[in-house]
């Protein structure tokens, strides 16, 4: 059973985590424009500072020590360096993935390689694209880039012994949310070509039989984006991953409506499937009403409603929470 967290803003990094800002990059909305604003020379060696110190490897060990057996990375399909062209991305980040592997294997934890930035930027004006622009991914052209990136991921998993603790590969993060004639080919044309190119790398090297699973982020009616193992030749060795974000699915706005969905959460239909815990508060209600931190209760009240999720999802193939990083406070306190 999935119990883990991801790793956010480690390989795409999101203003929400300050990373950029601690880049120099306080005026840019995402990565794509911090390395444009910076421009590639400067951003370079930041990037890599920064791939090289979000992290330490003690930092897997406490994950292990918690209970945890499974890290999600969030990566642009810029990981692969013959991608980027002139695209404002910095190079070499595989060589920091790796490491990032290397350690989490080392502790003994299972490992997602997730596609969360696709090319072109897959759903409007959201920085964990890697770009905070309109959705541009739909076309052909862009669903043969990721492809590759898939490709060459796999081909990495089943050759490179850092690689070995690799169990699942996603596909694609949050798609746009939109009726399937509405996203150009996503369910006919990329969903089909990613699960062969990744199959394809496989069958290349002798693997004879799928070594990891395919990841699908998003339930066909929940998520709103169409059904995704519909064109598939295959669902063999394919998991569904839920975002299961609260605050835009209860109408009732308040600490016991969050908690009277989380205890009743339904689990939606489709197996194996695994959750996304989070707090998922717009920042507005957490300010101003009683999600503050500082209210009355605060702390106890998160605690119950971080369990409620936990003894739902445990129903499912399990759960990740988003996100955890050791920047501004103590990894402990963060995953608390």
């Amino acid at each position: 059973k999935v119990r883990g967290v991801n790793l956010g803003s480690l390989f795409i990094v999101e203003p929400a985590n300050y990373v950029l800002f601690q880049m120099g990059c306080t005026a840019y909305k995402s990565e794509w424009d911090c390395v444009k604003g910076l421009g590639k020379s400067k951003a370079q060696p930041a990037f890599e500072d920064h791939w090289n110190t979000f992290f330490n490897q003690s930092d897997f060990q406490a994950m292990v020590d918690l209970g945890l057996n499974t890290i999600r990375i969030p990566m642009g399909y810029w990981t692969v360096d013959s991608l980027i062209g002139d695209d404002y991305f910095c190079s070499g980040s595989m060589k920091y993935v790796q490491q990032i592997c290397r350690w989490a294997k080392q502790a003994g934890l299972w490992i997602i390689l997730d596609l969360h930035g696709a090319p072109g930027a897959q759903v409007d004006y959201q920085p964990f694209t890697g770009q905070y622009t309109k959705a541009g991914f739909y076309q052909e052209s862009n669903y043969q880039k990721a492809c590759q990136a898939l490709s060459n991921w796999t081909t990495m998993v089943h050759t490179v012994d850092d690689f070995s603790n690799v169990v699942m590969i996603q596909v694609l993060n949050e798609p746009i949310q939109s009726k399937p004639d509405e996203i150009p080919g996503l369910l006919d044309s990329y969903y089909p070509a990613a699960q062969k190119a990744i199959r394809d790398a496989e069958t290349a090297l002798g693997v004879t039989r799928p070594c990891f699973k395919l990841v699908n982020a998003g339930l066909p009616i929940y998520w709103g984006s169409g059904d995704p193992t519909s064109k598939l030749s295959t669902t063999d060795h394919t998991v569904y991953e839920d975002h299961d974000y609260v605050t835009w699915i209860t109408s009732d706005q308040s600490r016991k409506g969050y908690m009277s969905y989380s205890c009743s959460d339904g689990m939606r239909g489709e197996t194996p499937i695994f959750y996304h815990i989070n707090y998922s508060i717009l920042t507005s209600k957490v300010q101003l009403s009683e999600f503050g931190l500082e209210s009355s209760g605060a702390k106890q009240w998160y605690s119950q409603w971080a369990s409620a999720q936990l003894t739902a999802y445990e129903k499912g193939a399990g759960w990740l929470f988003w996100s955890v990083s050791s920047l501004n406070c103590s990894f402990t306190m963060h995953m608390d």
